[in-house]
């Protein structure tokens, strides 16, 4: 299976799709904690989408909500690492 037939096969709604790349730095800026992180995301992801935001006005669900927090959504990502051989 490819990401594209695994996306379309999840047939998410129209309203949902973002269809957005991610800038690698947005994501080492936000995403990376410690140095080690931001050369794990550097080395490791060659590209990041951003396929779709599920969320309760692009569903028709309503969002999960815990005692302690809630979860108002969630986001499909499609990412393409790079390879590493292995010796």
């Amino acid at each position: 299976m490819t990401p594209p037939s695994v996306i379309a096969r999840l047939c998410l709604p129209a309203d949902a799709r973002v269809d957005q790349r991610v800038p690698k730095k947005l994501l080492i800026e936000n995403g990376a904690r410690t140095p080690a992180d931001k050369r794990q995301i550097s080395d490791g992801i060659e590209e990041l989408h951003w396929i779709a935001a599920l969320k309760p006005g692009t569903l028709g669900a309503v969002s999960y909500t815990h005692l302690m927090w809630t979860a108002p959504g969630s986001s499909v990502p499609s990412v393409t690492s790079t390879m590493r051989r292995c010796v």
